[in-house]
């Protein structure tokens, strides 16, 4: 129960962070509902796994950075350079809009109670979602964001190199897991690179 009642809230979260990260760069987010959701799911798998281990739960916002900028590369299709600053962008706005909410708060939503008491963090991550999906698709739908043109950051030949680094990302963790008791935390991110892998094999196809 306390796994799906996690996975519920952390997916609402999660989805409006990618709204925002992507309605803000001009990306229509209902282009790609299925792989965000497919993302999103796994993404909250992984920090699940994490949060068990208290002395990995740091890596958590990095690992969701990663994430988010093998998306914006692999099945978006936008320069590596440009999916960094992207990405970074959507995260540290999520995170921006989730202190501020702590902040208004008055303390009811404090860390410590988002910690401690269930409820509240299920609250913060819902009124996180929902708010950041509301911005991003207002910021949307009147034209306002970001408009440069990506592709000016590419590099080239650079989508030669995108399965190339997947595939030595996954052989890497490969070896984590034979070397480390960490299997299913890293088996699930080799699942999620191997759906990136997908993505990019298929959309090059195409």
């Amino acid at each position: 129960m306390e796994f799906l009642l996690f996975m519920l809230f952390s997916i609402v979260e999660m989805i409006g962070i990618f709204a925002l990260t992507l309605y803000v760069f001009r990306f229509n987010l209902m282009n790609s509902v299925v792989p965000v959701l497919i993302s999103v799911t796994l993404m909250n798998v992984q920090s699940y796994l994490i949060r068990e281990d208290t002395t990995l739960s740091y890596i958590v916002p990095v690992l969701n950075l990663i994430f988010i900028i093998l998306f914006v590369w692999a099945i978006l299709r936008q320069p590596f350079v440009g999916s960094i600053f992207v990405g970074t962008i959507g995260v540290v706005a999520g995170g921006l809009l989730q202190s501020l909410l702590i902040y208004l708060s008055n303390g009811y939503l404090s860390v410590e109670e988002v910690q401690t008491v269930a409820i509240k963090g299920y609250y913060l991550q819902t009124l996180t979602g929902f708010i950041a999906f509301a911005i991003g698709a207002t910021l949307y739908k009147f034209g306002i964001g970001f408009s440069f043109d990506l592709e000016k950051l590419r590099i080239k030949k650079e989508r030669f190199f995108l399965p190339i680094i997947i595939v030595l990302l996954i052989l890497g963790l490969g070896v984590l897991m034979y070397f480390l008791d960490v299997y299913i935390n890293l088996l699930t991110f080799v699942i999620a690179l191997l759906f990136f892998l997908y993505y990019s094999v298929k959309k090059e196809v195409e």
